[in-house]
């Protein structure tokens, strides 16, 4: 029997790097999932889209940066809860510009050097991924 109402997303995150630093932002504290923590930018991808249309949008969207995707990092999972979960792919990006606008989904943004990632991002998720890759 196929149970209908687990579903899950496909979703797209970002490692933006501007002049040897990396951007993260800071979900709102009134955010259902993961409030007040900090990670990197993107979000679902749309039906029809590919992954890379997606993540160009999403940090259109969340950030208002352009930039070069330059290559695929890892891929991760996240069980939300009893009826859904996340399939995550995360790019390595350059950004042309620091210039970030943050949408109403964030509160914050930074630039941070790669060794200061575990004394900011805190999700295991997250940081399991970045393992994968030796960035952390």
């Amino acid at each position: 029997m196929i149970d209908n109402d687990k579903k899950f997303y496909v979703v797209v995150k970002a490692i933006v790097e501007y002049k040897g630093k990396i951007l993260i932002i800071k979900r709102s504290d009134e955010d259902n999932i993961d409030a007040g923590t900090w990670e990197f930018p993107g979000g679902k991808v749309d039906f029809g889209e590919t992954p890379e249309e997606a993540l160009i949008r999403e940090l259109k969207e969340e950030v208002s940066l352009n930039v070069n995707i330059n290559g695929f990092l890892y891929t991760w999972s996240r069980v939300m809860d009893e009826n859904r979960q996340i399939i995550g792919l995360t790019y390595l990006c350059e950004s042309d510009s620091d210039e970030v606008l943050i949408s109403f989904e964030h509160s914050d943004y930074k630039w941070i050097e790669k060794h200061e990632i575990k004394a900011n991002i805190s999700n295991e998720y997250i940081l399991d991924g970045l393992k994968k890759v030796n960035w952390v």
